[in-house]
């Protein structure tokens, strides 16, 4: 991997992992193990820092009319071969692109440097969901992220709050979704289809719930709506 990263920036490429499930542009292309299913062409670019969730969240997009311009998934591993900024940007001069989601990890300073980067360089509206952002238990492999850090030359990492990650995410603008569920409430639509979306939505989480818990799930809807 370290052979490969350094290549990669020699002839300026992006790479997608380690733990990527790779790129898809909906009903183009696909590379990697994003499932088709979940996804609609539409004016949505996501960036993932998660694992299954993307799929999960896409779906629910979808469920609500909101189709996909373009979802990249970096990777859950603490070294990715490319980062939130340089996907950013590529969604940024994407014209198929209107609004950008990122999916990020609580406790990583990946997502203080995407916030970072969207105010000082990105003009389309930018919403965001950290996964796991309520769980009690903090986790960090600090031994795999030293080692690799060593070999390139670079600090370890440092490790960020819940809490600094959305006040950074506040301070660039950039709307922070509390449940998965929440996400399509923020793209700038019209009320009465933000209306009816809700509903749909609505429905959808708390059927899942029944399944899953086998009782309803109440649905949160405390959410802002980008400007």
């Amino acid at each position: 991997m370290i052979t490969l990263l350094r290549e990669a920036q020699a002839t300026h490429t992006l790479i997608l992992g380690s733990g990527s499930q790779g790129i898809m542009v909906p009903q183009q292309f696909s590379v990697g193990t994003l499932d088709p299913n979940c996804y609609l062409p539409g004016p949505i670019g996501i960036i993932s820092h998660c694992d299954r969730l993307t799929d999960d969240i896409a779906q629910t997009l979808t469920a609500a009319g909101l189709g996909q311009s373009m979802v990249i998934s970096l990777g859950t591993d603490g070294l990715n071969g490319s980062n939130f900024e340089q996907w950013l940007q590529v969604l940024e001069e994407d014209e198929q692109t209107e609004t950008i989601l990122l999916l990020g990890q609580p406790n990583s300073n990946g997502e203080m440097r995407a916030a970072d980067y969207v105010a000082s360089a990105i003009e389309k509206p930018v919403v965001a969901y950290l996964a796991g952002r309520g769980a009690k238990i903090k986790r960090h492999f600090g031994d795999s992220l030293t080692i690799v850090a060593n070999q390139l030359s670079h600090k370890r990492p440092l490790l960020t709050s819940v809490e600094q990650t959305v006040q950074a995410f506040e301070k660039a603008n950039i709307p922070v979704a509390e449940a998965p569920g929440n996400c399509p409430f923020f793209y700038p639509w019209p009320w009465k289809v933000a209306i009816w979306a809700t509903i749909r939505v609505e429905i959808i989480d708390i059927w899942h719930g029944k399944i899953l818990t086998k009782a309803p799930v109440p649905f949160r809807a405390g959410m802002r709506r980008v400007p």
